[in-house]
């Protein structure tokens, strides 16, 4: 869990990501998450707003280090590097393409090459839906770390959001 200081500076990290994906692409943001993150001063503490248990974390990955092919099954998750790509080799995100990535109703790392595979440096956020297929690339050598929170909507907001954009959070 991270101290008061860590939290400001991941709700700063956060708020920045989000600002910048809302410039970019305008509609993300609200249409994912409503207007709560839109201007706000904080994330973390948003009532409008439900992380995955534990998140937001900070992931460190050494040698051997990966997690397995996976959905969050939340909104939009927020993945920052917060090391340099220079300070591994290996490692990276990995992504499916809807049906791909799959063995007996599950993603898993060995069921097919990836589409497309990201290795981001410091600084870099990468955003994406909670339905997409993804994994943490085994770290050959060195050390991997990257800040990650998958969130969504409050439950109440979700329903009014689902009634806009239907199937989103099914």
């Amino acid at each position: 869990m991270l101290d008061a200081s860590g939290q400001r500076l991941c709700d700063a990290l956060l708020l920045r990501a989000l600002e910048r994906a809302n410039t970019a692409l305008p509609p993300l943001v609200p249409a994912l998450l409503g207007t709560v993150c839109v201007g706000a001063d904080h994330i973390i503490r948003n009532p409008a707003l439900t992380f995955t248990k534990g998140e937001p974390a900070i992931n460190v990955y050494v040698e051997g280090g990966l997690f397995t092919a996976h959905e969050d099954n939340q909104a939009l998750t927020v993945l920052l590097a917060l090391s340099d790509a220079g300070a591994f080799t290996g490692g990276g995100t990995a992504f499916w393409p809807a049906g791909r990535g799959d063995e007996g109703g599950r993603a898993t790392q060995n069921a097919g090459d990836p589409s497309l595979k990201l290795v981001p440096s410091a600084g870099d956020a990468i955003l994406f839906a909670g339905s997409v297929r993804h994994s943490g690339l085994a770290v050959a050598s060195g050390e991997r770390v990257v800040l990650v929170a998958s969130l969504s909507p409050a439950p109440m907001l979700q329903r009014l959001i689902g009634r806009v954009i239907p199937g989103l959070f099914t």
